[in-house]
């Protein structure tokens, strides 16, 4: 028999993560035999390795077979009309499920109507979860039956419909082998701290210079209204408010003669938004 000697590996997602699946051999049949007019005129027996084929131990059940090593290398025999045999080989390969990083809350902060309803971004959801392997693709589903039907893909942009908490689903796909996992992820909108804009604090200068020192934490109540666990920095500029940096000290000195306006940023504790009102 004329047996194709380069056949391609017979691959398989190893979707119970031991490294065994299950594998049709005889898929392979038409592959082994398409040199021949008359496949039909051939039988193909199956051998574990080539132990096996030299010891005659054929495998019992080739239409449902699980691979022993991975991967692992199958000897096949071809016997012709005429008695004649030739043997091939392939190999049987259980490729791994795509990894993924534990997914991480996705939290983003409520709009002006402060109904829990945001927009999230969900290619950063993507990225924590790949490690911007570009070979993923990820896709997410509002619910378990969408994803099992890959139907309903949510856009990249997506608004979420159950305000304020709400889990979403993704599968992953490793574009090369096409093996494919499932998770959920959770989506949170935080809501901002109220914050009031205090009276113009004022100092007397007694020197009259435009300079004084202000005790800025004794704004701190007044700014929150009391709210138990709410935190208060004061900041020169509104981008340093904004990024959270250079906080200034507790007694501070104006840096603008006679009138200055500085920011204080607004936090709750566990909340990933904040608000920030003008300090005059």
């Amino acid at each position: 028999p004329d047996l194709v000697t380069n056949l391609p590996a017979l691959e398989a997602c190893d979707t119970a993560q031991n490294g065994v699946q299950t594998f049709d051999l005889t898929s392979q049949s038409a592959a082994i035999l398409a040199n021949e007019a008359t496949p039909a005129n051939f039988t193909l027996t199956y051998y574990a390795s080539q132990a096996d084929y030299t010891a005659g131990t054929a495998i019992a059940n080739p239409t449902a077979y699980d691979n022993t090593s991975n991967p692992q290398s199958i000897v096949v025999e071809a016997e012709g009309p005429n008695n004649c045999t030739s043997t091939t080989s392939f190999d049987l390969v259980v490729n791994p499920l795509p990894s993924y990083n534990t997914p991480v809350t996705q939290v983003v902060c409520d709009d002006a109507t402060a109904d829990g309803i945001a927009v999230f971004d969900l290619t950063a959801a993507t990225n924590q979860l790949t490690g911007n392997n570009p070979n993923y693709q990820v896709d997410y589903y509002e619910t378990p039956a969408d994803l099992a039907a890959g139907t309903n893909a949510l856009p990249s942009n997506y608004t979420n419909t159950t305000a304020y908490n709400q889990t979403i689903y993704f599968q992953i796909e490793d574009q090369t082998t096409g093996c494919l996992i499932d998770d959920a992820i959770d989506l949170q909108v935080d809501t901002a701290p109220a914050a009031n804009t205090p009276q113009v604090y004022t100092f007397c200068d007694d020197d009259n210079d435009g300079f004084g020192l202000f005790n800025l934490p004794s704004l701190d109540n007044e700014i929150t209204g009391g709210a138990a666990g709410v935190s208060v920095s004061y900041h020169q500029t509104l981008a340093n408010a904004q990024n959270n940096a250079l906080p200034l000290p507790a007694n501070f000195t104006n840096t603008v003669n006679t009138t200055q306006v500085i920011y204080a940023r607004v936090v709750s504790p566990g909340v990933a938004c904040y608000t920030i009102v003008n300090v005059t």
